[in-house]
């Protein structure tokens, strides 16, 4: 995973923190944004990429509101300038999973999937691993699969709410020797 670039969109929580910093532990730059811009979530995603860099991983926290498309896409170029061509992107943004985050009116996985998606399009990213319940993963496939233009993704959506299945996904998918061709659903 050494050379890996990776964004966690929905990071602030404990679970985000988590999946963040298993990426980093297995070599990947990573950076992390929030779904809102309150100041505990400005703290908690500096907080995060603090530790991070303590790890020795390039990365940077972004605080944005995920309900706008635009600033979703805005933060998906910005970690790619900051850490280079995106090759993994995780969603965290299901209410339905993740019960006590604080996500805004209109943010589903779905939206911030395919927002994310959108921005990417003539990028080299080709992992996306959303976090999400049978159903917010379903509809997830559908909008990112119609955002995506005919790019080749290896898509996850693990469903149960283990930060160690979303990191796995991310590595598994991420890893240039377990590509894979065409889009994948994958749910337990």
């Amino acid at each position: 995973m050494t050379g890996a670039k990776t964004l966690v969109i929905g990071a602030g929580g404990l679970f985000g923190r988590r999946v963040a910093s298993m990426l980093a532990e297995a070599g990947a730059d990573v950076c992390v944004a929030s779904l809102t811009t309150g100041t505990g979530d400005d703290f908690q995603a500096n907080s995060i990429a603090n530790e991070l860099w303590a790890l020795d991983r390039r990365g940077r926290a972004f605080v944005i509101d995920a309900s706008s498309a635009e600033a979703v896409a805005r933060v998906v170029r910005a970690a790619g300038r900051e850490i280079g061509v995106l090759t993994a992107l995780v969603v965290l943004a299901d209410r339905a999973l993740f019960p006590d985050s604080a996500l805004p009116p209109g943010v589903t996985p779905e939206s911030v999937g395919a927002a994310a998606v959108a921005a990417l399009s003539g990028a080299e990213c080709r992992t996306i691993v959303i976090a999400a319940t049978e159903e917010g993963a379903a509809a997830a496939v559908l909008a990112i699969a119609a955002s995506a233009g005919g790019t080749v993704l290896g898509l996850a959506a693990p469903t149960a709410a283990e930060p160690e299945e979303v990191a796995a996904a991310a590595l598994r998918l991420a890893d240039p020797e377990g590509a894979v061709s065409g889009t994948t659903l994958s749910l337990r």
